[in-house]
């Protein structure tokens, strides 16, 4: 198996064809495994697995022949390049630009909720893909600021209804059950889009300054969040705390904050 960069393969397919990829920063990990599929709809810069061979060389060998087939859009093959090449910059980097100017952030946060919205209902028939590490060092700006979500080292795939159990990603953007190690589903992911869209539209680090254990006792438990700006539009600041509720119950599925999103900036669904 190959991989480009932090990712893992979260589903296989022995029927599909194999897809040959050489790529800067590739490594071998393993042997026999069938590849996926490289999305780059909605937002997502996604590498899969791919057949492995004894070389390197072997594989460079065999790429021309092997993609030529691809032809879907939802499939880009990346020779030669890594994702550092490919996104240019973090939403971490560029929160100076990014605070200036409220629409464009709100713009690029629904980018990212656009994303998810595609890995929990449209990626893999019959499950969730749950993202597990949002924050805005995983989200990249590429050509035209366009929004591009990476690293899925902690990324897995559920059946629809079905939960996971224990700790994933950063814990300042991690929900409380997770943080705490309880079950949790795709709600998780949405509790760590609202603490994104705050970092991105405020400056600032969410639970600046706050240890590990005081973050337990004062915002996993304790309900503690980040303050909202009062200048910002009403429905976003709703949105933001529904989306960070403490109970995963309460807060909206990610079709519903795209929705909603689109509907603070005036966008058409």
């Amino acid at each position: 198996m190959y991989l480009l960069g932090k990712v893992q393969v979260l589903y296989q397919d022995e029927s599909l064809d194999p897809v040959f990829l050489c790529g800067s920063n590739v490594e071998q990990t393993g042997r026999k495994t069938r590849p996926l599929e490289s999305h780059v709809s909605f937002h997502l810069w996604w590498v899969w697995s791919f057949v492995t061979y004894a070389t390197h060389a072997t594989v460079s060998s065999h790429f021309v022949r092997q993609t030529r087939p691809v032809s879907t859009a939802n499939v880009v093959l990346l020779p030669n390049l890594s994702v550092p090449t490919i996104l240019s910059r973090t939403l971490k980097q560029g929160f100076r630009r990014l605070t200036k100017d409220l629409n464009y952030t709100l713009g690029r946060v629904l980018q990212v909720a656009e994303a998810l919205q595609y890995l929990h209902n449209d990626a893999i028939p019959g499950a969730v893909v749950l993202h597990r590490d949002v924050r805005p060092d995983n989200i990249g700006l590429g050509h035209g600021d366009v929004v591009k979500m990476f690293d899925f080292g902690l990324s897995k795939a559920i059946a629809k209804g079905h939960s996971l159990v224990g700790e994933a990603g950063s814990l300042r953007y991690a929900a409380p059950e997770v943080s705490m190690a309880l079950p949790h589903g795709d709600k998780a992911d949405v509790y760590s889009w609202a603490l994104l869209a705050w970092a991105v539209a405020s400056g600032s680090t969410p639970f600046e300054g706050i240890g590990r254990s005081a973050f337990y006792s004062r915002v996993a438990i304790g309900g503690e969040r980040p303050e909202v700006d009062p200048s910002w539009p009403r429905a976003f600041k709703t949105l933001l705390k529904d989306c960070w509720s403490g109970d995963p119950a309460l807060r909206p599925d990610i079709a519903e904050v795209v929705v909603r999103m689109k509907a603070i900036l005036h966008v058409s669904p």
